[in-house]
């Protein structure tokens, strides 16, 4: 019998895949690529809605990964027998160039510059749970980095 203290899990499975070095856009590493869009935007945040798939400010490139996890969140609800509706949203807020803390930045500025992510979720009783991570990226340069042989495609 699916429980909603489930939807914590996999919310925060969710994130981590987000954060991985292993989510790729077209063969990079999809935080540098989202940091990219956002330093082209002249914006330092941006917000992903997994369950209606779409970005907040609305950007083109960036689609197809809130898409992506829409699509991933939608099938673990209904591998863990959870009705979708009993979650009432599932966003996923990106912080870039946001303060210092040392349990989401551990290696200083000399690596790149600070983000943070903050899932944040609302069941249908009115529960909302906020998980965060963070880390340090570049902006995208594909002189800089290695294009992943094989990629998803998204």
């Amino acid at each position: 019998m699916p429980r909603r203290k489930e939807l914590k899990s996999i919310l925060s499975g969710i994130l981590g895949s987000f954060n991985s070095r292993n989510n790729d856009l077209g063969g990079y590493w999809a935080m540098g690529k989202i940091y990219l869009s956002a330093q082209q935007k002249g914006i330092s945040n941006l917000e992903f809605d997994f369950l209606n798939a779409n970005v907040s400010p609305n950007i083109e490139s960036l689609i197809p990964i809130s898409q992506t996890y829409n699509k991933i969140l939608l099938s673990l609800l209904n591998k863990h027998n959870i009705p979708r509706d009993w979650l009432a949203a599932a966003t996923l807020e990106i912080i870039f160039n946001c303060d210092y803390e040392k349990q989401y930045h551990y290696f200083g500025k000399a690596l790149g510059d600070r983000y943070l992510c903050k899932m944040r979720f609302d069941t249908d009783l009115g529960v909302t749970t906020i998980l965060k991570v963070g880390g340090i990226c570049w902006a995208h340069d594909p002189k800089r980095e290695s294009k992943r042989a094989v990629h998803s495609g998204i």
